[in-house]
C-alpha cells in the first residue's frame, strides 16, 4: 500500500459579510485617481479663466472703464494659456501645478476676507464719529428742485474720455461744465457740496471774471476744482482771502496734462493773468490721465498752438450738451437702483484684492515725453503774455500711510520735480513745503483710518499758504529750491517731525 502525503491544509480566513470583499487600491491606482481629478481641476480653471476673458470684454462695453483696465484682458489670456500648456503636460506635473494654484488661490482669498473684515471694521468705526449722508446725488438733486432751486449734477471733462455717449460726434469737446447753475459734485467729507458755477462752468464767483487783472490762475484736477470742500474753502478761495487779489479756478475734476493745456488755452489767454499756477497731482496725472487723454485727437490738437475751440463763446452749446446727459443720468437713476453687492459676493469675485492690484498697478508712473511738450507749451503760451507759470507738485494720501519708503523715488517725484526745473519753471514742492515736517499730517485729510482721495479745507488752506508764500518769496529773488538732501525718507510708522 503507497502512502500519500496529506496535501497542505490551506488556513482560511475569518469569515465576513460578502463574499466579494474590496481590495485595497495599489499605490498606482491612488495616484491615477489623483491625477483625474486634477485633471478635471486643470480643464475648471481653464473654463474659469475663458468666463472671466468675456465678462471683462461685456463689462467694457457696457461701464465707464479706466486706465489699465486692458490688464484684466492680459491676465485671462495668460491664463487661458497657461491651462491650455499645462493640460498636455504629464500626470505628475499636472497634479503638482493644481496643489499649487490651489494653494495660492486659498491664500488669495484668505487675504480678500482679510480685508473685507478690517473694511468693515474700519466704516463702523467713522460711522459712529460721522453722520454721512447716504443719499445719492441725484436723489439731492430732485429734493433741491422740489423746493425750486435750479440744480444740476457735475460733468467732467474727463467724462468724455470714459464715457462713449458723451463723446458723440467730436463736434465738440467741453472743458467747463454747465454755466450758471448750483452744482452737486461730491460728497467725500460725509455730505454732499455744491457751489455756484460761474459763465463758464467753473468753480468760481462769477464777478471773478469781471476783475481789471487777473493776479492769479489756477489750472488742475479735482484738488483744484475744490473736491470735496464747500465754496470758498478751495485753493482758490482761500488765495482770495489770503492776498485780496483775483483768483480765477481753471480746475476740474479729472482733469489730467493735457485737459489743462487745452483749459488755459481756451480761457485763460483773454485775461492774461500774472501768475498761471499749474497743479500736478501725483496721484493719477502720468499715471493715469496723461495714457488716456493722448488717444483722444482733439486733446492732442492743442499742442498746436493755433488750435481752439472758440470755447467761451460756445457755451450755450456746451450747456445745451451737458444739460441733456445730465438728464439722462438722472432718468438712468430713477429705477430700482441695483442692489449693493453682498459681502459673500465681493469675497467669491475678491473685488478687494482686484482693487488693491489695479491701486498698485496705478504706482507705475511712466514720465512720457509729451508731459514735457505740454508743460513747455503752456509755459511758452504764459510767457508771451508777459505770465509766469509755477509747478506746483501735490502729493497724495499714500505717500503718507507708510506706502513711501523714499519720498524722492516715491511716484518718480524727484524725476518729475526735476523735469519742470529743467524746463526753467519755479517749483513748489507741496510734500516738501507742507506735509514733511506737519505736526499731524492726516488732520489735512477728510479721515484717518479710511483712504480719501484729497485734502480737507485745513488741508487745502495749508496748500493756499505754502503757494502764496512760494511765489512771493520767488518775486523777491529768493527761489523756492531747496536742495535734495533735505528730502528724508519717512518710514511706516514714522511721527513727522516738528514744523521748523
Amino acid at each position: 500500500m503507497t502512502l500519500h502525503a496529506p496535501a497542505p491544509r490551506v488556513q482560511s480566513s475569518p469569515a465576513t459579510p460578502g463574499h466579494n470583499q474590496p481590495q485595497a487600491p495599489t499605490p498606482g491606482e491612488g495616484f491615477a485617481t489623483l491625477a483625474r481629478f486634477a485633471r478635471r481641476a486643470a480643464s475648471f480653471y481653464l473654463v474659469v479663466s475663458a468666463l472671466f476673458l468675456v465678462v471683462f470684454y461685456y463689462r467694457e462695453q457696457t461701464i465707464e472703464l479706466y486706465a489699465g483696465y486692458h490688464i484684466n484682458y492680459f491676465v485671462s489670456i495668460f491664463f487661458i494659456i497657461f491651462w491650455f500648456i499645462v493640460l498636455r503636460l504629464n500626470d505628475s506635473i499636472i497634479l503638482n501645478v493644481v496643489v499649487l494654484a490651489t494653494s495660492l488661490l486659498f491664500g488669495i482669498y484668505l487675504i480678500e476676507m482679510t480685508i473685507n473684515i478690517r473694511t468693515v471694521w474700519v466704516v463702523t468705526k467713522l460711522n459712529g464719529m460721522f453722520t454721512f449722508d447716504q443719499r445719492k446725488a441725484s436723489t439731492v438733486l430732485k429734493e433741491m428742485r422740489a423746493h425750486g432751486e435750479d440744480v444740476v449734477l457735475y460733468v467732467s471733462p474727463a467724462d468724455f474720455i470714459k464715457n462713449k455717449v458723451l463723446s458723440g460726434d467730436g463736434t465738440l469737446y467741453p472743458l467747463g461744465g454747465i454755466s450758471g447753475q448750483t452744482t452737486i459734485f461730491c460728497d467725500e467729507g460725509g455730505k454732499h457740496r455744491h457751489y455756484r458755477s460761474d459763465r463758464h462752468g467753473f468753480n468760481n464767483p462769477d464777478t471773478a471774471w469781471e476783475a481789471p487783472e487777473t493776479d492769479w490762475l489756477l489750472t488742475g484736477d479735482s484738488f483744484t476744482h475744490g473736491f470735496c470742500v464747500d465754496p470758498g474753502e478751495d485753493i482758490a478761495g482761500q488765495m482770495r482771502v489770503a492776498t485780496g487779489e483775483s483768483v480765477l479756478n481753471l480746475g476740474s475734476g479729472g482733469d489730467g496734462p493735457l485737459l489743462e493745456l487745452a483749459t488755459l488755452k481756451e480761457f485763460a489767454a483773454s485775461h492774461k493773468p500774472k501768475r498761471v499756477i499749474w497743479l500736478y497731482f501725483e496721484g493719477n496725472d502720468l499715471s493715469h490721465d496723461l495714457p488716456v487723454e493722448k488717444s483722444i485727437p482733439t486733446l492732442m490738437n492743442y499742442l498746436d498752438p493755433n488750435f481752439s475751440q472758440d470755447l467761451p463763446h460756445r457755451q450755450a452749446e456746451v450747456d445745451r450738451k451737458l444739460e441733456r446727459y445730465v438728464e439722462q443720468r438722472i432718468a438712468d437713476e430713477s429705477g430700482s437702483p441695483p442692489p449693493e453687492p453682498s459681502l459673500a459676493r465681493k469675497i467669491l469675485f475678491l473685488q478687494a484684492v482686484r482693487t488693491y492690484l489695479y491701486g498698485m498697478y496705478q504706482q507705475r508712473v511712466i514720465v512720457d515725453p509729451l508731459f514735457a511738450r505740454i508743460l513747455t507749451a503752456a509755459r511758452d503760451r504764459v510767457a508771451a503774455w508777459g505770465g509766469q507759470l509755477y509747478f506746483v507738485y501735490l502729493p497724495e494720501w499714500d505717500r503718507y500711510k507708510g506706502i513711501a519708503r523714499d519720498h524722492d523715488a516715491y511716484k518718480k517725484r524727484r524725476e518729475v520735480i526735476d523735469l519742470a526745473r529743467g524746463l526753467h519753471l519755479p517749483v513748489i514742492d507741496i510734500h516738501q513745503e507742507v506735509f514733511l515736517n506737519y505736526p499731524d499730517r492726516f488732520s489735512l485729510f477728510p479721515y484717518y483710518d479710511l483712504k480719501t482721495a484729497h485734502y480737507n479745507a485745513k488741508g487745502y488752506a495749508a496748500v493756499a499758504k505754502a503757494i502764496v508764500t512760494a511765489v512771493q518769496r520767488e518775486e523777491q529773488g529768493h527761489p523756492n529750491q531747496p536742495p535734495a538732501a533735505a528730502v528724508r525718507p519717512v518710514v511706516a510708522g514714522e511721527k513727522a517731525a516738528p514744523p521748523r
